[in-house]
């Protein structure tokens, strides 16, 4: 396996290495592989540990297939070993591997009562700030080990409390993260949200 990983990647795995968070929090902008990375993680993990489930949710089932899914497909394509590791199912939006019989389930949380219907090891929240506190906790309780959030800061909501959580560590990522796998044309269109530049502004210090 060669898996090409990014600096948002490491901070992730060292996170869940250190052994001393249930809850680790990407929180990022666009571009900074927050979710690839985490999906990234855990397709090492399904490889290593035996039986063991991961379930990813979005608020919808079509948006998590149409986004963490397809993630977690495009890094298996990206290996031939990986594929011959791999068994996608697609009525369940599963895939599992053949050789230690761990799965990670893409789900959405409309029908919370499916989402409740069994026990995961890891729990994976891709975009939260879509998800009521109710649901969280619900998904949450029912989670052996880590819990893995991501979201885009551009609004404060209820995981901020989260800060004050010595379980919790959060990691702060931008697409200079991830920036060996942008293209010049996309990096060039993300700078182009950012109205300053070099020399464009002046810091006026007063005193008294």
């Amino acid at each position: 396996m060669n898996l090409l990983v990014s600096n948002t990647f490491d901070k992730t795995e060292a996170a869940y290495k250190s052994g001393r968070y249930r809850y680790i929090i990407n929180s990022g902008g666009s571009r900074s592989g927050k979710t690839y990375s985490t999906i990234q993680l855990f397709i090492t993990l399904l490889l290593t540990k035996k039986n063991f489930k991961i379930s990813c949710y979005r608020n919808l089932r079509v948006d998590c297939i149409d986004t963490v899914m397809q993630d977690a497909e495009n890094i298996i394509n990206s290996d031939r070993w990986l594929q011959s590791k791999f068994k996608k199912n697609k009525k369940d939006a599963t895939y599992t591997c053949e050789t230690t019989g761990s799965v990670i389930v893409f789900a959405g949380t409309e029908k919370i009562h499916k989402a409740l219907g069994s026990q995961n090891d890891i729990i994976f929240l891709n975009e939260i700030s879509e998800f009521s506190q109710d649901v969280f906790n619900q998904l949450d309780q029912r989670c052996r080990g880590h819990v893995f959030i991501d979201y885009n800061p551009s609004k404060e909501f209820w995981v901020e409390k989260y800060r004050e959580n010595d379980t919790a560590t959060f990691i702060h990522s931008t697409y200079k993260d991830n920036i060996q796998f942008l293209t010049a044309g996309i990096i060039a269109k993300l700078e182009s949200y950012n109205p300053y530049f070099p020399g464009s502004t002046e810091v006026i210090w007063k005193t008294g």
